[in-house]
């Protein structure tokens, strides 16, 4: 509920002091003649009426106004969480990647495991705000989808072969890993719609 400031219910209030004493004002002349022909005639209560309508229409703006101001910023913040959460992602798969060509050994530092950590918090983040926020319900497929692209990335990324697995290819996993990525950008790509849709 917005709080109303004593500034507005002084305003408001004098207002209607002011169309009181108008009101007043105007039935002691509200028919006066210039001549015989033309007749000028002021009806009070349609004066009152159209200052009260104006008051009322100036108080709705102030109030739905900042509630509709509040509902998109808050938006805004969660499109920008969701879209910082894509870039990251797609920065450190990159970056992921390329430490894994270039090592080597087909074995995953202690860095790239720490960075998909790192993700998965981000994404559980921005999901629990969505949530909360009642945008999405706490079992939402959506939700579930996203939170299993992302685990699926960091396994195939940070997989280590067995040593009865000589012939492992590494790059299977890798380009399995950037298909996973993009999937996992149209889920980011839905939610943003959803938000926007709130």
């Amino acid at each position: 509920m917005p709080k109303i400031r004593t500034s507005q219910i002084i305003i408001f209030t004098l207002g209607i002091v002011a169309g009181i004493f108008l009101a007043i004002l105007l039935n002691k002349v509200s028919n006066f003649n210039i001549q015989n022909d033309i007749a000028i005639e002021m009806n009070p209560i349609e004066i009152f009426s159209i200052l009260i309508n104006i008051l009322i229409a100036y108080y709705l703006t102030v109030i739905f106004g900042n509630k509709n101001d509040f509902k998109k910023s808050e938006k805004d913040i969660l499109t920008r969480y969701l879209e910082d959460f894509r870039k990251d992602k797609d920065l450190i798969i990159l970056e992921s990647i390329d430490q894994i060509l270039n090592s080597q050994h087909n074995n995953n530092s202690h860095f790239v495991n720490s960075q998909f950590k790192y993700l998965r918090q981000k994404l559980n983040m921005n999901l629990t705000l969505l949530v909360d926020r009642e945008i999405l319900p706490a079992n939402s497929i959506l939700k579930q989808n996203a939170e299993s692209k992302m685990r699926n990335i960091w396994e195939k990324i940070t997989y280590t072969p067995t040593v009865n697995q000589q012939n492992y290819n590494i790059a299977n996993d890798l380009i399995i890993a950037r298909r996973l990525s993009t999937e996992l950008d149209k889920l980011l790509f839905d939610l943003i719609i959803i938000i926007n849709k709130k």
